[in-house]
């Protein structure tokens, strides 16, 4: 079970919850994240091995993207935007739950 305790595992869904779409490398991800590419590698394992990130290979390197078939991808995004939203102020928790909704309507639309 992945904890949302850790600022790595919490910036590293957050980013993928917002940006579904994107595949980055681990070196794109630590410059846009700010974080620590050895701790970033090693959650980025941890989410990949419960099934909620997934790669792709690119030669010798691997792009790192959200598993959207992922059976808990829906409760994931809810119990993360629960977990961060005591930190956003209310100009971007508007924003952020526009985005959600867009997100969710995709998620259902693709499991139907």
């Amino acid at each position: 079970m992945i904890s949302l305790k850790s600022k790595i595992t919490r910036k590293l869904l957050n980013y993928f919850f917002l940006n579904p779409k994107e595949s980055l490398y681990v070196n794109e991800l630590s410059r846009n994240l700010a974080l620590d590419k050895r701790n970033l590698v090693k959650k980025i394992k941890e989410l990949e091995t419960e099934g909620i990130l997934k790669s792709q290979a690119r030669g010798n390197l691997k792009l790192y993207s959200i598993n959207r078939n992922y059976k808990l991808f829906y409760y994931s995004l809810n119990a993360l935007f629960r977990e961060i939203s005591p930190y956003i102020d209310s100009t971007n928790k508007k924003i952020i739950t526009k985005k959600m909704a867009q997100i969710v309507y995709c998620y259902k639309q693709h499991i139907n």
